[in-house]
């Protein structure tokens, strides 16, 4: 793979750190979490504990741990503080990364061209009636 040029690797780095509120939990070998960063806060888990099993503290966890195949990704999710994240995880000497970025732009988007859709199929069905 080419490598790619500084500014253009700084501009991704931005994107992604700033842009979309970047958050991440490093989980043990046990599914414990050891490290937690980013913007947590943004997500409604800044009260997440190190050193206690990541799947008693996220609900959507359950089950996901140990995860056969990284990395893995979780598309638009909804977390309890009401933003969306698409969520990954990818391995590293023992260890899960989860990596959280926000989507909830797209999903709100998305949300509106639905509702755009089905008002458009009413306003069609109205007209066949009359």
């Amino acid at each position: 793979m080419s490598s790619l040029p500084k500014e253009v690797r700084s501009w991704i780095y931005d994107f992604f750190s700033n842009g979309r509120f970047a958050a991440y939990l490093k989980i043990d070998a046990r599914q414990c979490i050891e490290e937690k960063g980013g913007n947590l806060e943004y997500y409604g888990l800044s009260s997440l504990r190190i050193g206690e099993p990541v799947a008693e503290q996220l609900e959507f966890m359950e089950g996901l741990l140990p995860c056969p195949e990284l990395p893995f990704h979780m598309p638009m999710m909804e977390l309890p503080g009401g933003h969306v994240a698409d969520l990954h995880l990818f391995g590293d000497s023992g260890s899960v990364w989860l990596v959280f970025l926000d989507a909830t732009p797209e999903r709100d988007h998305q949300q509106r061209l639905q509702q755009k859709a089905y008002e458009m199929t009413l306003l069609q069905e109205r007209e066949r009636q009359l």
